[in-house]
Order: structure tokens, then C-alpha cells, then sequence
């Protein structure tokens, strides 16, 4: 029926990149650097000139990694009005690998290489560990890219925390903002700033926090967003760039700016999307734009064809590394496409190569016992079969595991020919006909992720008061295909009852064998970690509850996490505590409301994950 069949073997997530950085060095090496550099001629910097460039050669499309381990609200998968999924979008669309981190930093960015971009927007509450401030120093200095997301004020501790580690690179946030009367009518708060460095012109930050060089940095510290005059503050620093070793560093006193906010005040605005992927270019010193695009990203398979789109005239090489995989014919067309052979005999993958970009495909051998066929659909900004950080590598290789070949693409195909579909978490919205495709394969694993409205009334009437019209009310896009199924993945977060606890919304569910119908629940197998997973709620005749928290709030707790930590909010039993469901299914449908533990951070490594796969590894090979 296929020739697709694969797997993978490549660097372990999370496996250290480059040499440990010393604070501690010698007075006599000191010494002995800056007489070799006065002999050559040059001066000893800590940092390259902003703006040079270094790359020359292909690379392999960075990752851009977000910060969530400091109790950040908003993530990349969340598609409310105040979450990065549509900043996500525009990275991945400019060839970006975009993931997320729960990870204490000082282990995250050690699976980081030279150019891959660290963002860190606000967190609340929670400090920067001396340990993590180190290891960015060390992978900046490396070749890493950094991006802090400021604020406005010190609210939430945000500004203290983050001039921690910011004035390592010679500039702090000063708890003051920018703002103006009638540039923007929507909001004075809105304001449209002077960019210098990009191209980006029509650029606007809402409530701009305030910026300062420190002493003895006015030369390595480049101002790159500025004030207008007709604001109260004109000339204000609300900018900067620098460089630090090997890398670079970008700092912006706002964050709102990247946001999902409707009426086009958000990344929808002006050039703001085009200021993102500017400022991450320069970052990453990459300038990262795709020019080759594969039918498949993952096969399965002792051999297959495999077609890779690219432009007239365009030279194509390959490198293999980790696995036996032979590319043995290949075949140019004028239209810059090319059709290659691969031979499969045992995992790996191959980096197929141009002038600018390095594209990789990973190839799985099949199992010994072929059972079902599995495709994990990459389509509308869903996370790749990709061995980033947020990608799903680590989970395709169990389903192989588990005797499933699996293939993962992000263009339209036939998915009524395979016996699952995994649908993880999109970021757009379903036509008719994408739902319809869809909902003809034989099984669909759906797997969501919270997505938040405006954390309490109050925020949602005053952003209504301030923007009439303004839509707090989030979409969900997995709901296109999940509620045509008697399916529907709530906005409501599946909550530690403990509101005072470091981190709230990491909650272990329980895991149930039999499913929970109506009034008689399943026995309990086990337990499983989830970070920010969302209510799911099944109406289907005969769907059931595989998954739950225990003791877990929803709806306003989510705003109760923002609290000091040292003030204890109490719920009531009856109103506030319920065993929320976040796994559920029916006959052909399987929800579960979070794709954190499916990702290759978490996937073995998080209490049940490994649980949780094989739930659903047992379920798709169910009567297939």
C-alpha cells in the first residue's frame, strides 16, 4: 500500500552543547589574552560590533525556545488573546523550529547550539536562580541569541527579575513607561515607537517600559527602539541590542506587542510580525529562510521516494548521519523539485543541503510486526515530528515502538488512509473541507493544550471598556475537528487546588484503565504530570473519562496564580474543587487536554508520560 516506513536517531534532547562557562579565570591568563590581543593589533571585547555578520555558511533552522518555568502566563499554545500563538506561527512560517520550556534554564539551554534564540517573556513571581543566570551568560557567549520581553513597571517582580540577568549585558529596566494621547486612538497606551537597525517602520509597543544603559556600556550597547516625539517621553530608550562572545542579545521593555491582542493591536499590527522575525534573524544570525520543503518530514519504511520541493536551478546535497539510510538516485527537475531513492536500513536521518538552508528528514525502519499505519499531521502550526524541544520525535519513535509505522507531514493528504491521525494542538482554524478530510480517517488522537481568556472579569471588562468590541473569548482550533465527534476542549484550566504552590498548574491526574461513564469511574492505573492542560468534555453517547485531576480547580484560578506566593487563596469544595476531566474518548475519538507531555522534553522523562503514551498506543491498535 506504502513504501513510507521510519524512525530516528539523533542528539538526545537536553544533551549538553559546548564547554561550561567559568566566572572564575585566572589573573595570568588574563593577562597573557590581552598582550596576544594588543600584539595582533586589536582590542580585547567581551562582544562583536552589533550588526556584523558571521554566517556565511548552510545551517539547520534554529530553534527560538520560550521561557514558561517562571510562572509566565501566556504560551505558544495559547491561541487567547494574550498568548504567542500567532508570534509562533509567523516564526515557524519563516522556517523557524519554535518550542517551549517548563525546564529549570540552567538545564534547558545546555541542549541549545550556536544560534538557536532564547525568549524570556515575564514571569511573576519567580527569580532567576543564580545557576540559571550563569548558564545564559555561557550560552550567549557560545553563539546563543537572547530576546527579554520587559515590562512596563515592577509589577509581579517581573522588572527585578529580569535586571538580574540583564545587566550582565549593561542595560536594566527602570519601572517607568512611555505613553501618548492621540497618536492611536484605541489606546494612549498604544504607542507607535522610532525603530533604528531594521527595516521594521510601522512599529507599536503598548505601555513601553522604559530602558537605561548602564554606566561604561554607551558603546557596546545600541539603542534600536526609541520614543517618538509626541509622546511624554520623547527619546525614551525602549530598545536595545548587544553582543556577548559569540552571541547576541535583544532587549525590549514590552511584550504585549507580540501578543494575540485582536483588533490588529497586537503582532497583527503594523509592522510588528515583521520587527519579530527581523529582531530572531539577527539573533540567530541566520536570516533563516526555507527553500526546501519535503512531501514527508518523517517516514517509516525499508525504502521510499521522496520528493523535495526547492526553486529553478537550485543545487541540492545530502549529508546522512545517524542511521544506514542511503540516498541512491536522485533526479533534478526544472521547476527546482527533486525526487530521491532512499533506502532504509535502519533509523536515522538525512540533511538535505542548498546554499542557504539545511532541511532534515528522519527516517524510522519499520517494526518487526507491522500493525497499524499512524500519521501525525504537521498542518496549521502544529508542533513537527521534530527532535526540538516542543517537538514530537521522542513520541513517534514510541508508536513505532509500539508497532505502528508513522509518518508526519504538514501538507493535505489522504487521511482516510491511515488507521490514526494525531492532530496536536493547531493554531488556525479549519475550513469545511480540511474538517472533512479529517474526519474520514478511521481514528483521530486529538491532543490540546489550555488557552486562556483574560485571567478575570475585571481584565475582560476593562479591556472591553478600553477597545469596544474587543473578543476575549478564545478559539480553540482543535474544536473544528473534535466537536463534529461529541468533543469539546474547554478554556478552562485543570488547576492545583494548592493556589499558593510554586508552580499551580503543574497537576498529576489520574489515569484510568476503563474510562469514567457517568456516575461509574474506571480503576485507577496511575498517575500522570501536566502543565497548564485544559477541561475536556466528552457529550457523545457512550464517550467516557480516561483521564482526570483530582482535587483540581478551573475558571478563576487561573487569575489566583498571580497572587504573592505568601497569600493563600481557600477554595469551597462544593463550587470551586472538581475532578476535571482532561482525557476522554468515544469510539473513534481520543482527547487529551495537553501536548506538553508528548513533547520530546517531557516524553519519558515527566511521572506518566510514558503512561499516557501507552494509553494511546493501546487505544489506536484497538480493533484495527
Amino acid at each position: 500500500m506504502k513504501t513510507w516506513k521510519a524512525k530516528i536517531r539523533s542528539p538526545g534532547v537536553g544533551e549538553p552543547v559546548g564547554k561550561p562557562r567559568s566566572m572564575k579565570k585566572s589573573s595570568v591568563v588574563l593577562i597573557i589574552v590581552i598582550i596576544v590581543g594588543l600584539v595582533l593589533g586589536g582590542l580585547w571585547w567581551w562582544e562583536k560590533p552589533p550588526g556584523e555578520e558571521r554566517r556565511t555558511e548552510p545551517v539547520r533552522a534554529p530553534q527560538v525556545v520560550f521561557d514558561q518555568g517562571h510562572k509566565q502566563v501566556w504560551s505558544i499554545h495559547d491561541t487567547g488573546v494574550m498568548g504567542y500563538s500567532r508570534l509562533c506561527s509567523v516564526l515557524q512560517d519563516a522556517g523557524y523550529r519554535v518550542s517551549e520550556t517548563y525546564e529549570d534554564l540552567s538545564v534547558a539551554v545546555q541542549g541549545m547550539g550556536d544560534g538557536d534564540v532564547l525568549m524570556i517573556p515575564p514571569g511573576h513571581y519567580t527569580s532567576y536562580t543564580d545557576e540559571e543566570v550563569e548558564a545564559i551568560l555561557d550560552f550567549v557567549e557560545r553563539g546563543g541569541g537572547l530576546w527579554v520581553l520587559g515590562e512596563h513597571s515592577n509589577v509581579f517582580g517581573i522588572g527585578v527579575f529580569q535586571n538580574k540577568l540583564i545587566k550582565h549585558f549593561g542595560v536594566v529596566l527602570t519601572y517607568d513607561h512611555a505613553v501618548m494621547g492621540d497618536d492611536l486612538p484605541e489606546s494612549r497606551d498604544w504607542i507607535r515607537v522610532d525603530v533604528r537597525g531594521f527595516d521594521a517602520g510601522n512599529v507599536a509597543f503598548w505601555s513601553a517600559g522604559k530602558l537605561a544603559i548602564l554606566e561604561g556600556n554607551e558603546t557596546k550597547v545600541e539603542p534600536i527602539v526609541l520614543a517618538r516625539d509626541n509622546t511624554d517621553s520623547p527619546g525614551a530608550l525602549l530598545g536595545v541590542r548587544t553582543t556577548c562572545g559569540e552571541g547576541r542579545v535583544v532587549v525590549t521593555g514590552d511584550s504585549h506587542f507580540l501578543t494575540n491582542l485582536d483588533l490588529d493591536l497586537g503582532i497583527g499590527y503594523g509592522d510588528n510580525a515583521k520587527f519579530a522575525k527581523e529582531v530572531v534573524g539577527w539573533l540567530s544570525n541566520a536570516g533563516y529562510i526555507p527553500r526546501l520543503r519535503p512531501t514527508y518530514d518523517l517516514v517509516t519504511g525499508t525504502e521510499a521516494d521522496l520528493w523535495v520541493e526547492g526553486e529553478k536551478g537550485m543545487e541540492v546535497r545530502t549529508e546522512i548521519e545517524g542511521g544506514d539510510i542511503e540516498p541512491t538516485s536522485q533526479r533534478a527537475y526544472d521547476n527546482g523539485s527533486t525526487l530521491w531513492h532512499i533506502q532504509i536500513k535502519e533509523d536515522g536521518y538525512v540533511d538535505f543541503i542548498t546554499d542557504n538552508c539545511i532541511k532534515r528528514v528522519y527516517f524510522f525502519h519499520p517494526p518487526e510486526e507491522d500493525k497499524a499505519d499512524v500519521l501525525i499531521d504537521e498542518s496549521h502550526h502544529g508542533p513537527r515530528a521534530d527532535d526540538g524541544i516542543s517537538g514530537l520525535l521522542s513520541f513517534a519513535r514510541a508508536l513505532r515502538d509500539g508497532g505502528m509505522n508513522v509518518w508526519a507531514t504538514g501538507r493535505e493528504v489522504d487521511y482516510g488512509g491511515y488507521e490514526a491521525v494525531v492532530i496536536a494542538n493547531p493554531k488556525d482554524r479549519y475550513t469545511q473541507d480540511e474538517v472533512a478530510r479529517r474526519l474520514a480517517a478511521k481514528k483521530l488522537v486529538l491532543l490540546g493544550d489550555f488557552c486562556g481568556v483574560l485571567p478575570n472579569g475585571s481584565a475582560n471588562l476593562a479591556m472591553t471598556d478600553l477597545f469596544p468590541g474587543f473578543n476575549v473569548t478564545p478559539t480553540q482550533p482543535i474544536n473544528d475537528i473534535s466537536v463534529p465527534r461529541g468533543i469539546r476542549f474547554t478554556w478552562y484550566m485543570v488547576y492545583s487546588n494548592k493556589s499558593y504552590m510554586k508552580y499551580p498548574w503543574r497537576v498529576l491526574v489520574d489515569v484510568l484503565d476503563e474510562g469514567q461513564n457517568g456516575s461509574s469511574p474506571g480503576s485507577h492505573v496511575g498517575s500522570a504530570l501536566v502543565y497548564r492542560g485544559t477541561v475536556v468534555k466528552v457529550t457523545a453517547p457512550g464517550g467516557v473519562v480516561w483521564a482526570r485531576g483530582k482535587k483540581t480547580a478551573w475558571g478563576e484560578a487561573a487569575w489566583d496564580g498571580l497572587l504573592p506566593p505568601d497569600e493563600r487563596v481557600d477554595y469551597e469544595e462544593e463550587m470551586d474543587i472538581l475532578e476535571t476531566p482532561i482525557g476522554v474518548e468515544t469510539g473513534d475519538v481520543l482527547a487529551f487536554g495537553c501536548v506538553k507531555p508528548f513533547t520530546n522534553e517531557h516524553y519519558g522523562n515527566s511521572t506518566g508520560s510514558l503512561l499516557l503514551g501507552e494509553h494511546i498506543s493501546s487505544w489506536i491498535l484497538k480493533m484495527t
